[in-house]
């Protein structure tokens, strides 16, 4: 499955998980003109892209789901998020969503990644691609 304008990537791991290392790698991997991503954990959402944006959220610091409003995650359709600490969402997680969890792995140096496709959009995506 390839990620489209409108996906919806959220995050999920402890603190230095990789998450941010992960959306660091994404990020420049589908905008090439990109050298360097930052981690937005004090700016809470960066922002990269012109032709395709993506929005790239640390909602670590984010003390009540009702703050998250304020910062206008998910307004652009067309946007492309990855929002790291996704369950501080609570009540705005997405209906249609791409979960990516990375967990630690018995050797440190190692990650178990798990990935879920959650809503009737995915499954469209996925029926598209088999036909």
């Amino acid at each position: 499955m390839k990620i489209k304008k409108g996906d919806k990537i959220l995050l999920f791991g402890e603190l230095g998980a990789g998450k941010t290392t992960f959306s660091q790698f994404l990020i420049k991997n589908i905008l090439k003109e990109i050298d360097y991503v930052s981690s937005p954990t004090f700016s809470i959402m960066n922002e990269y892209g012109e032709d395709i944006k993506i929005y790239h959220a640390d909602l670590y610091r984010i003390a009540d789901p009702y703050e998250i409003e304020y910062i206008d995650l998910f307004n652009d359709e067309e946007g492309i998020y990855l929002i790291e600490w996704a369950e501080y969402l609570d009540y705005l997680t997405p209906k249609n969503r791409l979960e990516i969890k990375i967990k630690y792995n018995e050797d440190i140096k190692y990650r178990d990644i798990e990935i879920n496709y959650i809503g009737n959009e995915y499954d469209e995506k996925f029926q598209e691609e088999l036909i």
